[in-house]
């Protein structure tokens, strides 16, 4: 045997230098014996080392990776009607009418919009009732001012249809010493999606800020939240948002379920927002 076939077997080269030097006088059981040892030395290594990585690769687990606890847990909360967001996440109760953020389409008549769509943003009142005026007298039928309200985030116009008084639409306005989307377009969406200017932030205020946001888009259809991670590296805070998206199948479909990452990050220089959304994973769920 070769000293290469016996560094094959896991039995170090001074070994078989050691039997070359003493082929003669070495028991066959103590040979035996050595080449047992060396080979289930490196099996041993060779199972720590799969651990180890086992082990790194569980502890980096930031939700990408799903086990089958966690899988069914979506499923179950995609088919729960009481559930949408997990606790404490930004939430507005008892909304009295359908949210409407004006924008560049939304206050132009017919004939003069283009293909632009920016929500508008302001810190006074008078600009953003005129912007929530034109949209109304733009609109399908004008629906009276009934009432107003002005928070951190917002500028809202309460708006009621004096034919149908549950046709309530309540028209906001970006507060911009809260948040500025002049640079975002729904049409030809960019990577930055907002400026926030809140002045003395922290990281509960990015997170209430992103929380938000979701909700202004989400609130009213199917998709949920599963989780929310939070970190922060550097000059830049990351928010983490898992959500659940069931989409029901036609009569003999099965309905699937997709599981989406979105990651938000602040950059604290700039201020600039910017968000990704990648799909984790898709898989079938009920028959119909």
């Amino acid at each position: 045997m070769s000293a290469t076939r016996f560094t094959q077997c896991g039995i170090k080269p001074y070994r078989w230098n050691y039997f070359q030097r003493n082929i003669w006088t070495v028991p066959v059981w103590r040979a035996a014996e050595i080449i047992v040892s060396q080979i289930r030395k490196r099996r041993l290594i060779k199972k720590i080392i799969i651990l180890i990585i086992l082990c790194v690769s569980l502890s980096c687990n930031d939700g990408t990776i799903l086990g089958p606890v966690e899988q069914n847990d979506i499923v179950r909360l995609a088919y729960d009607r009481t559930y949408k967001v997990p606790e404490n996440f930004y939430w507005e109760n008892n909304l009295e009418g359908s949210i409407y953020y004006e924008n560049t389409v939304s206050i132009l008549p017919l004939e003069l919009r283009e293909n632009i769509w920016i929500e508008l943003s302001t810190n006074n009142r008078d600009s953003a009732f005129s912007w929530s005026e034109a949209s109304s007298n733009n609109s399908a039928y004008y629906r009276e001012l009934i009432g107003e309200r002005e928070t951190e985030k917002f500028f809202e116009f309460k708006r009621r249809y004096d034919y149908n008084h549950s046709d309530i639409i309540l028209s906001r306005v970006h507060k911009l010493s809260y948040l500025d989307r002049s640079m975002y377009d729904y049409f030809q969406k960019g990577e930055v999606i907002g400026i926030f200017n809140k002045e003395n932030y922290n990281k509960s205020d990015f997170i209430e800020l992103i929380e938000y946001l979701w909700f202004k888009h989400n609130h009213e259809i199917g998709k949920k939240i599963f989780k929310t991670l939070f970190y922060e590296n550097g000059g830049q805070y990351f928010y983490k948002l898992y959500e659940i998206h069931l989409v029901r199948g036609d009569w003999g479909i099965q309905d699937k379920i997709k599981y989406y990452e979105i990651t938000y990050t602040l950059n604290k220089s700039t201020r600039e927002i910017k968000e990704t959304k990648k799909l984790i994973k898709e898989f079938s769920s009920r028959n119909n």
